[in-house]
């Protein structure tokens, strides 16, 4: 079955932490997730009122929170869903990189830098040491530079400078002999 609800991964995390101990409190919960109390107690009613979860009365006022079969295909479907989005944003940002090293290479550069945080540019620097890059630092004027900004990845390349001798020692006004 599949539920076309907007269900996203904080419910994903709290069906998870309930299915592991459906004592938890709302505070522990929100805790945990590093969310306001208000949003779970919100979130909670909406999956029990959705039947993903079922209550039973605990100590004192405490309600304990228990996973229906309902709500254990609601977390499949949510991983799912998850995976899906992760492999594909995984597929963009290697293309892109991928594109970036391709020019890279092809000007014969064997060393880059790369500036970002995050998954993104984590995976950004594998492909890149994959493929037998050289990271550093900081290079100065002569390396690439890769920026990584969430899924957007940019590059700019040294400007080139003219060469005061040609490469191969002869001065500029022998050049046409």
């Amino acid at each position: 079955m599949t539920y076309e609800t907007a269900y996203d991964s904080k419910d994903l995390d709290i069906l998870k932490l309930l299915a592991e101990n459906p004592q938890l409190s709302q505070a522990e919960i929100g805790k945990q997730l590093g969310v306001a109390v208000g949003t779970v107690n919100w979130r909670l009613k909406r999956l029990v009122s959705d039947g993903f979860l079922r209550t039973v009365p605990g100590e004192g006022r405490k309600l304990n929170y228990f996973v229906t079969e309902s709500g254990t295909a609601l977390s499949r479907q949510l991983y799912t869903e998850f995976l899906e989005r992760s492999f594909s944003a995984y597929r963009t940002i290697k293309k892109q990189m991928q594109d970036l090293l391709d020019r890279c290479e092809a000007d014969h550069f064997t060393t880059i830098q790369i500036y970002g945080d995050g998954d993104a540019a984590e995976i950004c620097r594998l492909i890149a040491v994959s493929r037998g890059l050289k990271i550093v630092s900081s290079g100065g004027e002569q390396d690439p530079i890769i920026s990584v900004n969430g899924l957007q990845i940019s590059i700019n390349f040294p400007e080139k400078k003219a060469s005061a001798q040609p490469l191969d020692g002869r001065n500029k006004e022998n050049q046409d002999d």
